[in-house]
């Protein structure tokens, strides 16, 4: 799942504060409830702590391995980091990292 699909997943607006996804990841909640609708609490969830914490839910390559720098750098990680800089906000060592790998 790219970013774009969990802001469309919960139905918030990329511009969305920590607070505003939170809400809409409970009214997702209140509209499928795990245990009526399993598979979608599943990519509900998924939506959600992507969107909560983007860093940590990226997989960072072995360090030590050699192929793992040979692609290129995740699309949907270049559109997230370029709309945080377009929004005045800062770009994370960790994402800036990521990007030149």
């Amino acid at each position: 799942m790219d970013i774009q699909e969990a802001y469309d997943r919960l139905g918030v607006d990329p511009e969305a504060t920590p607070a505003a996804l939170k809400t809409a990841y409970h009214k997702k909640l209140r509209e499928f409830p795990p245990q009526k609708y399993p598979e979608e609490f599943k990519v509900i969830r998924q939506a959600y702590d992507l969107l909560k914490n983007p860093v940590k839910s990226l997989n960072f390559p072995n360090f030590w391995d050699p192929d793992a720098y040979k692609t290129l750098p995740d699309p949907a990680l270049v559109q997230r980091v370029r709309l945080q800089v377009e929004r005045g906000q800062e770009a994370t060592l960790a994402d800036l990292i990521k990007l030149s790998f």
